[in-house]
């Protein structure tokens, strides 16, 4: 199995993007957990995480791979995130650019996608949830301390990015 995380850069011909680019302070604007090159995440107006449309691919994304240790796990933690049916998170997309209330804010729980119902999630956030999940069972090869102390829900693809390079 093949475990990646794409980030899709922004283009300053739009002016959300531009917004986004700014207000977190890199050049992603979206991110997407993808499966042997399918990809899963968040959309506003769709869903906090479904299968994707998307097709990553250079110039516009960036492709970084993860070491898959236990490819069981890993496909049960994307199907357990996609059961819930769960709604975008566009309450807390303000929390990536202005973290200040984040210490007040109960994180969710990696484990138990099936709570995230109430928030919802938006795609770093939801991508971080997983992979927070999968580093702590050991199921990837990725350091969970930076997972563990980053909050899900002030998470930016561009924060994201940084935790995994």
């Amino acid at each position: 199995m093949k475990l990646e995380v794409a980030f899709r850069r922004g283009t300053l011909r739009s002016l959300e993007d531009t917004i986004v680019m700014g207000a977190t302070f890199g050049p992603y604007v979206h991110s997407e957990i993808l499966l042997d090159d399918q990809g899963y995440s968040g959309f506003e107006g769709y869903s906090g995480f479904m299968r994707s449309p998307n097709k990553p691919a250079p110039p516009g994304w960036v492709r970084l791979p993860i070491r898959v240790i236990d490819a069981r796990a890993v496909r049960a933690a994307v199907l357990d995130a996609l059961a819930p049916q769960l709604r975008y998170n566009s309450a807390d997309r303000w929390q990536c650019c202005v973290t200040a209330m984040l210490p007040f804010e109960a994180d969710l729980d990696c484990e138990r996608p099936e709570t995230w119902v109430n928030t919802g999630v938006f795609c770093s956030q939801a991508i971080l949830l997983i992979l927070r999940r999968l580093a702590r069972a050991g199921a990837i090869q990725l350091n969970p301390e930076p997972l563990e102390r980053t909050h899900s829900r002030g998470c930016s693809p561009n924060a994201l990015y940084a935790l995994l390079v």
